[in-house]
């Protein structure tokens, strides 16, 4: 008897879902925080189902993703920081590297990640390399840096 064929495998989602505790309502199961109306029966009667829509394609969702996860990391944010203070709005890694407590590889792996996300631009002068804030970006950021009350939640 393979293990595909146990009879203590689990039932389908919705039949468990539905008779554990004798319960109708997903919620308790889930997400305590969703409240299902129910009916004397202890259905859960229809609500009103209304279908939400974004003005934006799949990729620019990708696109945005990619951005905020780059940002996620308090390292890579500090990058990006630096570089919208900075005068001429780029540095050479070798400055960047003086403002951190990390070795040279570990900035290295950070600004590559920025750079593939398109929040930082690269360019080579000699054998140094400048990263610079993406133009098309930097309003972005930018705007959400001067917000102080996002930095307040």
């Amino acid at each position: 008897m393979s293990m595909y064929e146990n009879e203590n495998r689990p039932k389908n989602l919705d039949n468990t879902v539905q008779t554990v505790s004798g319960l109708n309502k997903k919620s308790e199961i889930f997400n305590e925080n969703v409240d299902f109306k129910s009916n004397t029966d202890g259905d859960i009667s229809e609500c009103d189902v209304r279908y939400l829509s974004i003005d934006h394609d799949l990729g620019q969702i990708n696109r945005l993703s990619m951005i905020l996860k780059a940002l996620g990391d308090p390292i890579r944010l500090k990058i990006v920081l630096l570089l919208i203070q900075a005068d001429d709005k780029s540095s050479c890694v070798c400055n960047l590297n003086l403002s951190f407590d990390i070795s040279q590889p570990t900035l290295s792996h950070h600004l590559k990640i920025l750079k593939d996300a398109q929040v930082l631009n690269k360019t080579k002068k000699a054998n140094w390399a400048y990263y610079s804030i993406n133009p098309q970006i930097e309003p972005l950021l930018t705007a959400a840096l001067k917000d102080d009350s996002i930095l307040a939640v």
